[in-house]
């Protein structure tokens, strides 16, 4: 696994090419699966996972994650353009199995990888969780989630 850590990066930040701004100690796992587009901002302590060789995280244009967001992918997570991601925002598009609960959850595995897509113009508030139990596909523009999420 490839890490790239920007704690090297003062508390305002540093822009890159093509208008990205990175805060102080975001962490990129597996750097050639991630993709940020132009003038998109990544606010401190953000942490992108893309796990293993199929995992790809894409963020588009325009977008503004602030601090401490954790993104998580096994196939795919993509937040479309113009995006707003609040603080302390969790996604992942696989979780942990927990049918059994003789089972130590850890020996359980892990449920089938489930695309994640932010679409244009979403809001997402503060604290929010997306995984692929919720059976979230599509978060539709101009909708603001609130909390830990169900739909």
């Amino acid at each position: 696994m490839q890490y790239i850590k920007t704690n090297w990066i003062d508390d305002k930040g540093t822009t890159l090419s093509n208008g990205i701004v990175l805060g102080a100690n975001v962490r990129i796992v597996n750097p050639a699966n991630v993709s940020i587009g132009n003038n998109t901002t990544i606010g401190p302590g953000t942490y992108f996972c893309p796990l293993g060789s199929a995992g790809k995280i894409i963020v588009g244009n325009d977008c503004l994650l602030t601090q401490f967001a954790q993104i998580y992918s096994q196939q795919l997570v993509v937040i479309g353009n113009k995006v707003m991601i609040a603080a302390n925002v969790f996604m992942a598009d696989v979780t942990h199995v927990y049918t059994d609960g003789s089972i130590p959850y850890i020996e359980q595995g892990f449920t089938e990888p489930k695309p994640i897509y932010i679409e244009d113009g979403c809001w997402i508030e503060v604290g929010a969780f997306y995984w692929t139990d919720m059976a979230l596909d599509i978060v539709n523009p101009g909708r603001e989630e609130q909390g830990s999420v169900s739909v």
